[in-house]
């Protein structure tokens, strides 16, 4: 004989439909409600360390010998300070190391609502994107490889 609660409030919790997260969740796979913000985190934390990246590396081929007849300089405050105490490569691996501390402490942190952390990303994104777009045009007008060779 089957044990357990038989009324009406059995009856009704039976016509309650069923939410997604009352359902069984295969082992590999999250429930999804939790799921996709997180994901969604993790790309554009992703893509915020790529640019970051591209950024570095154009910087770098940009300004790491001088150019004939150009007067190339960097155009960020705090990078031009960075380079000019530190030297070109060290400034440039003092931001990379401040960069992926400040996106692990992002992602990792939950006293920052989700969407705030979203929003910042999408910021850096956006401005990373327009350095990295003027420093591809002044490679291409001073002549130099993007590969780093001479």
């Amino acid at each position: 004989m089957p044990t357990g609660k038989f009324g009406p409030e059995s009856i009704d919790a039976a016509r309650e439909p069923r939410r997604r997260s009352d359902r069984g969740t295969p082992l590999a796979f999250g429930s999804g409600e939790t799921d996709a913000p997180e994901v969604c985190l993790y790309i554009l934390a992703t893509l915020t360390l790529l640019l970051s990246a591209a950024d570095h590396w154009t910087t770098y081929l940009c300004l790491r010998a001088p150019v004939s007849g150009w007067h190339v300089a960097e155009a960020n405050p705090l990078a031009e300070w960075l380079f000019s105490s530190f030297g070109l490569v060290p400034g440039l691996l003092i931001d990379s190391g401040v960069t992926l501390v400040a996106v692990a402490f992002l992602l990792s942190t939950p006293q920052i609502p989700k969407l705030t952390k979203g929003l910042f990303f999408g910021a850096v994104i956006a401005g990373t994107s327009v350095a990295v777009y003027n420093n591809v045009l002044a490679i291409q007008a001073l002549g130099l490889s993007p590969l780093g060779s001479a």
